[in-house]
């Protein structure tokens, strides 16, 4: 399974998380997955929702780690083909107001950590994102930001307000990076 998912070049966090639900899957089969059929399959499932209460997004995944598994690694999609999966939720989001957003960021005293926060606030950017913000990806004359290789390994610019440009360079100024933005305790790392 491992050698597909690399052929497919599945993230490593992906490829984890699809072992994991396999793992799972096999110890409540005690058996071979390749020796049983939709209906045990399904068995699984319904115990994931009924007894374990697992997520939505939870159940997708192991959704989608068996249909991998029957489809690329056995070759058997038939038995995959009619895996119901959960609805989505519609459920809106909490959206602080520009009031509490404010406070927040009043709040800390950090230079370093109101700069991080900000820039991700400002800009809708990921956790992992920003860490891996380097330098040379704060294109301040375009007002635009360079994420490298997101999620699902893709490049893209993200508009650099004007306020976070002002802390940015005024965080610079204090930290000095060199190589990462927010540079980790090693320096070399993010």
């Amino acid at each position: 399974i491992e050698q597909e998912m690399r052929r497919r070049s599945y993230s490593p966090q992906t490829r984890k998380s699809y072992r994991n639900h396999l793992l799972r899957f096999r110890r409540f089969l005690q058996k071979e997955p390749s020796t049983v059929g939709e209906q045990e399959i399904r068995q699984y499932l319904l115990h994931l929702i009924g007894e374990k209460k697992v997520s939505r997004a939870h159940h997708n995944q192991t959704v989608s780690a068996i249909k991998f598994y029957y489809q690329r690694v056995l070759r058997q999609p038939v038995i995959v083909e009619e895996l119901p999966r959960p609805r989505r939720e519609k459920k809106l989001p909490v959206v602080l107001s520009r009031s509490e957003v404010l406070r927040l960021f009043d709040a800390m005293g950090d230079l370093r950590h109101k700069t991080l926060l900000m820039l991700a606030y400002s800009a809708g950017l990921r956790v992992s994102e920003v860490v891996r913000l380097k330098v040379e990806d704060i294109d301040s004359e375009r007002d635009l930001i360079h994420i490298h290789q997101a999620k699902g390994r893709k490049d893209r610019y993200v508009p650099l307000s004007e306020v976070v440009l002002k802390m940015l360079r005024s965080y610079w100024k204090v930290y000095r990076p060199q190589d990462w933005l927010f540079a980790g305790a090693r320096k070399d790392r993010y």
